[in-house]
């Protein structure tokens, strides 16, 4: 309070608390973004949008979203789904003429592997498709493939122990893993992407921490090295446990790959062939954290679906989908803690891991060449997130409101100038005179104190040097009441003005001596 007493400290406050509030107001108005037109929102997808294509399906039947759709008969028919960028096609894909089977990469170095992508597929099966699950490496899968452990549990007895030993298969494929879905919508795609669960209930084990009972989800097959030869992995995407087992191949050779079927998990949701030893894990078996009756009721009996109206092939007249998911969308497995990690894996570190649907089976649908394009309904979500700058701001063509934002600032800024220098006239430099504190007779002011000279001498200082004689300074430098030795006969047995003894404390705190 005491900073509010003299005038001029409470017109400075009050000039700064003004120019506090307009650069205040400054910020508020330079910080508002000018209105911006809405951008166009694609509609997100109806929950019967499947495949590539955008098809739309209703119970066993669904209808291509055109016309404008052929099986691929050649290598070169593959140019326009590749370029349909928005439609998440498998950019590593290759057509073999030969033999017309269809094989999609997911490469090290590929762009697959971070956001996914989708094909669709005639074929002529409906409640189960066998295809292939393989893996390569330029130089030996043994530079690649991370070695297995073999584990010691439920060991008992005194004298000598018995023990189980398991292999750790699941743990040590996280480093080649490949997540998939099959026969789901577009809108499952995007949310099994980026890790969001399908959650439910009635899963038939206990689902905490991490891991969440989900009504369906996808499968990730992985590979690891156990004893130099190759072995594979299948999980349930979030479900904690696994199966393993070791394959007939061994680590030695570039390609290894073995055959699976899956279905709508009602009947064994996946089987595998080439496993040369015993199968571990129970899975799919023991599904812990996924309700498999759910996911058949959701999914129905049959797994692909009977074209509608003109259909590209006369025999493949089933419309299969299949989509390859990012690292992101799975998690590390541990089977011997039965367990999920936090974290995604990162890999493959082989050169790729590869599905190929034999020709025999399948066939690729592909848009007609120039065929128009295909408008998206469900934006892809963005790419990982770097380090990088974000992008300079764009400006309109009409200048985007900015102009007016500019205008305003520079008022603001006027009108700060105007009031602040007028304030700074008549609060500073026109009071430059001391602040007026009213005195008694003697010169202290009523507040008990001894007044000080505009130079900062006291009463009693003055005294010191007077020998005893009391004077009063002014600003022009002469004493209150008159001269010194005036000053020195109103005084009464060396009393000073204030009242103190000459050998009392002068007026200014220091002591004087008679």
């Amino acid at each position: 309070m005491l900073l509010f007493k003299h005038g001029r400290n409470r017109a400075a406050a009050f000039g700064m608390l003004w120019e506090l509030l307009m650069l205040a107001l400054i910020h508020q108005v330079a910080g508002e973004s000018p209105p911006e037109s809405p951008a166009p929102v694609a509609p997100p997808s109806a929950a019967n949008t499947v495949g590539f294509g955008r098809h739309t399906k209703s119970g066993e039947k669904v209808k291509l979203s055109s016309d404008n759709w052929n099986p691929a008969a050649s290598p070169e028919d593959l140019k326009a789904y590749k370029d349909a960028g928005a439609l998440n096609p498998c950019d590593d894909i290759e057509y073999d003429k030969e033999t017309g089977d269809i094989i999609v990469k997911y490469r090290k170095d590929g762009r697959t592997r971070s956001v996914g992508c989708m094909v669709d597929l005639l074929t002529k099966y409906t409640t189960s498709v066998d295809f292939i699950i393989g893996i390569k490496n330029g130089n030996g899968l043994e530079h690649c493939l991370k070695p297995t452990v073999t584990l010691s549990i439920n060991c008992w007895g005194f004298f000598s122990k018995t023990c189980d030993h398991p292999i750790e298969y699941l743990y040590y494929s996280d480093t080649n893993t490949l997540p998939f879905i099959y026969s789901r919508t577009v809108a499952e795609f995007q949310s099994m992407r980026k890790f969001e669960p399908a959650t439910g209930d009635g899963c038939p084990g206990s689902c905490w921490g991490n891991v969440v009972c989900r009504k369906w989800t996808g499968l990730a097959a992985g590979f690891a090295n156990n004893g130099g030869n190759v072995a594979r992995t299948v999980v349930g995407i979030g479900n904690p446990g696994g199966s393993g087992c070791t394959l007939a191949t061994g680590t030695a050779v570039n390609d290894a790959s073995y055959k699976m079927t899956v279905d709508n998990g009602n009947m064994h949701w996946f089987t595998t062939e080439g496993c040369a030893g015993k199968v571990e894990g129970g899975f799919p078996r023991d599904a812990q954290c996924v309700n498999k009756n759910s996911m058949a009721q959701e999914l129905g009996e049959k797994i692909t679906w009977e074209i509608e109206g003109n259909r590209p092939d006369s025999d493949f007249t089933q419309l299969f989908t299949f989509a390859l998911l990012p690292q992101a969308a799975t998690r590390v497995h541990n089977w011997q803690q039965n367990s999920l990690s936090d974290g995604s894996p990162d890999g493959p570190k082989c050169d790729e891991i590869y599905v190929k649907f034999p020709g025999s089976s399948f066939k690729l649908l592909v848009p007609k060449s120039g065929a128009p394009t295909i408008i998206e309904t469900l934006a892809p979500p963005p790419e990982p997130v770097t380090a990088t700058p974000p992008p300079p701001i764009e400006q309109t063509e009409d200048g985007g409101g900015g102009g007016m934002v500019v205008v305003v600032i520079i008022v603001i800024v006027l009108i700060v100038a105007v009031v602040g220098g007028v304030l700074v006239f008549f609060f500073v430099i026109k009071k430059s005179e001391p602040d007026a504190v009213e005195e008694d007779y003697f010169g202290t002011s009523k507040a008990g104190g001894t007044t000080k000279t505009k130079a900062g001498t006291t009463v009693g200082a003055t005294q010191a040097k007077t020998g005893g004689l009391t004077t009063v300074g002014t600003k022009a430098g002469t004493t209150a009441g008159g001269t010194a030795k005036t000053a020195a006969a109103a005084t009464k047995a060396g009393t000073t003005v204030g009242g103190k003894t000459a050998g009392g404390k002068t007026a200014g705190g220091g002591t004087t001596k008679k």
